[in-house]
């Protein structure tokens, strides 16, 4: 079933609650299947809200459209427009034969919307649609498991803040002026794989010499990341190659030396120029794990982009990135740079603004006469 999070705009009419907005049952059959996409597509708009947290709030944003967005919200929390929802959707499943490709497409998207309206457990496995600027990418979010590897299955805000970003100013995050390309990125903690599909698709429309590799460790986790690749992999172009990758290896081999052999993936082969992690710090712990695979994985001069959300009661896990990366004794690399990112949210309440998500974005970057990774670089 797939999700689209595309910019809408719909006329103010369709901002109203579904009772209004939704013609009557008996009348599906006069509806044009446009109209009917449409009618849809608002929906959409109730029941299916964006990525929380991944909306960036530029230095003056535009204000905006009054009770829209809260009216919306208190739509989506109304148990009396939801069902009625529900049963326009059921009975609109009859309306369209599934004999035509655009009928079929129709029946499809109000089937999904009709689970998703019935509960997230009857909705299962998601598909989204992104777009950053001219970029549009399609994911698959898959239902999560009980363990917290499985974390990855899903995409989180932080994930779009840093493809927003990349799409904005490539260049301030490439060394697209490296002498002999490719430039080799590194995604860490990939998940559904947004930011790797995000520089796959820059490098195809910019002609950029990348060559990225997105990893992850969860065996469900990989397998929907291929899923991703191959679903947003265009003909003809370089594809994102997926590798497994287990943070505590590499630590365990960090800590205690050539005793324990470490079994990499050929893509991890030699180091890169950046590396990437969108929300991958889950406990403090998670910060030591990264600290080794930046300094295994990161070239001297390269650099990593971490952005981790400041969420409420996990300040912890915040403090730990700081702490472990701010040493300057050469071993790894360091935070040479902090920034705040700040997101729009949900909104609090009918008629109250909406809260305001924060992220910071650290890069960290060998110091200078720094030891360098001990790992060999041919690809300098």
């Amino acid at each position: 079933m797939t999700i689209s999070i595309l910019p809408l705009e719909p006329t103010p009419r369709e901002y109203g609650p579904p009772t209004a907005v939704l013609p009557p049952i008996k009348s599906l059959s006069s509806i044009s299947p446009d109209n009917f996409s449409r009618l849809l597509d608002y929906l959409r708009l109730i029941y299916v809200p964006e990525v929380r947290g991944s909306r960036r709030l530029l230095p003056k944003p535009k204000a905006p459209r009054p009770d829209q967005t809260t009216a919306l919200d208190v739509f989506r929390d109304d148990h009396f427009e939801r069902a009625h929802a529900l049963r326009w959707l059921t009975a609109s499943l009859a309306r369209f034969s599934a004999e035509d490709s655009t009928a079929d497409a129709l029946l499809q998207s109000a089937a999904s919307l009709l689970a998703i309206c019935a509960g997230a457990s009857a909705a299962g496995a998601l598909t989204r649609r992104f777009a950053f600027g001219p970029i549009h990418i399609e994911l698959m979010d898959t239902a999560l498991e009980n363990d917290l590897g499985s974390v990855g299955a899903q995409t989180w805000g932080a994930a779009c803040v840093l493809a927003d970003m990349l799409t904005e100013d490539p260049a301030a995050f490439l060394p697209l002026n490296k002498p002999l390309p490719p430039v080799r990125v590194l995604e860490l903690g990939a998940g559904t794989g947004l930011v790797s599909m995000t520089l796959g698709k820059l490098a195809q429309r910019l002609s950029l010499p990348l060559d990225v590799v997105a990893t992850d460790n969860h065996p469900a986790v990989l397998d929907n990341l291929r899923a991703n690749v191959d679903t947003n992999t265009a003909p003809g172009s370089r594809p994102v190659r997926v590798a497994r990758l287990d943070w505590t290896e590499v630590f365990a081999t960090a800590t205690t030396g050539a005793n324990i052999p470490l079994s990499l993936d050929p893509a991890l082969d030699e180091t890169f120029d950046v590396i990437f992690g969108a929300d991958v710090v889950y406990a403090p712990e998670h910060s030591r794990l990264l600290h080794a695979c930046a300094a295994r994985f990161l070239r001297p001069g390269g650099q990593f982009h971490l952005v981790v959300p400041l969420r409420a009661g996990h300040s912890r896990e915040v403090a730990s990135v700081e702490e472990v990366f701010s040493s300057s004794s050469g071993d790894a690399p360091s935070i040479t740079r902090k920034e705040t990112v700040v997101c729009e949210g949900s909104p609090k309440g009918p008629g109250r603004p909406s809260e305001e998500i924060e992220y910071w974005h650290f890069v960290l970057e060998w110091p200078l006469g720094g030891s360098g990774s001990q790992h060999s670089d041919s690809s300098a």
